[in-house]
Parts: structure tokens; C-alpha cells; sequence
């Protein structure tokens, strides 16, 4: 199937798709070697399509990390431009499964403070939190400005268990 060919039946079925559909073309879009660089076209069609292309692309990194993750930094780039949704919170759920590229490090820990300090979604919250203590991990001299912002966040008991063990 032609990358042509496979945006189009994208175009069509993630409107109606569920995850074992989205799961079945991510192995698709990696093994056939798609360049999702091509496909982040369906990030500005009608909003069904784009958000769950936004999902799909989760599904590819969960199918193969290395695969999207060498992706990230173009789609950050082009994260302002989708119209539909806030495709700019979807990067606390990427980052969190999949990492931080280096190239993205210094804007992903603004934006992922900014999610902690303002009003999204609990899952939005504590996936960005996660991602920060990755960054702590990398770099521990952040780990005084993130325990500022991140007492009060509400997130798993887990993500919990894990800040405390970095920040104290």
C-alpha cells in the first residue's frame, strides 16, 4: 500500500476505528515503513480524523518507540498549526511513554510545567509530571524547580512514590 493510498483509508476509517483497529495500523504504518512525516498531514483534516490520528501516533510509539520517537521533534514543530485540538497536550502523553528528545528538552520543560500550573485534565497532569521527573533523572539540578510546581499535582500513586524518591 502506497503511503498515498494509506492516508486516504486513514481518512476514512479513524472517524469509526477503535483502538484494535488503530493497533492494526500502527503495525502497518512501521512494518511498510511509512514516514509519519508524510502522514502528520491528518493532523489538519476534520477534527474525528486528526484527533485520533493524534491517538494512532501513540499507538505507533507503543508498537515501536524508536519509530516515533525519531518523529517527535518534527511533529513538536508543527504542534501550534493543528486547529482541531490541542494537539500541543498530547506531547505530555508522548513524552511520558516515549521520552524527551534531546532537541525538545529545554521547551518540553516549560510546556510541561505550564501543564502542572494550569487547568488541564488529572491524566494531562500526572503524565507531565512523569515526564519532568525523566528530565530530574537526566539532570538533577532541576529537581528544586519541579518540586515547587509539582507538590500539589494530582497524579497516581505511583508518579507520587516516584517524586517523592527524586525530590524528596
Amino acid at each position: 500500500m502506497t503511503t498515498k493510498e494509506l492516508i486516504a483509508q486513514l481518512k476514512r476509517d479513524l472517524p469509526h476505528g477503535y483502538k484494535p483497529e488503530r493497533e492494526e495500523f500502527a503495525r502497518l504504518i512501521v512494518n511498510e515503513q511509512h514516514s509519519i512525516q508524510e502522514l502528520s498531514t491528518l493532523l489538519f483534516e476534520k477534527e474525528k480524523v486528526s484527533y485520533r490520528f493524534s491517538w494512532l501516533l501513540t499507538d505507533i510509539g507503543l508498537y515501536n518507540k524508536d519509530y516515533l520517537f525519531r518523529t517527535l521533534p518534527y511533529l513538536f514543530s508543527k504542534r501550534k498549526e493543528v486547529t482541531f485540538f490541542d494537539f500541543e497536550e498530547q506531547f505530555s502523553t508522548y513524552w511520558y511513554y516515549f521520552g524527551v528528545p534531546e532537541e525538545n528538552e529545554s521547551d518540553a520543560l516549560d510546556l510541561l510545567i505550564h501543564f502542572l500550573t494550569n487547568d488541564y485534565k488529572v491524566s494531562t497532569q500526572s503524565r507531565s509530571l512523569d515526564a519532568l521527573l525523566t528530565l530530574v533523572e537526566k539532570y538533577p539540578e532541576l529537581g528544586p524547580e519541579v518540586k515547587m510546581v509539582a507538590e500539589g499535582v494530582r497524579c497516581s500513586p505511583n508518579v507520587r512514590k516516584r517524586r517523592k524518591a527524586l525530590l524528596g
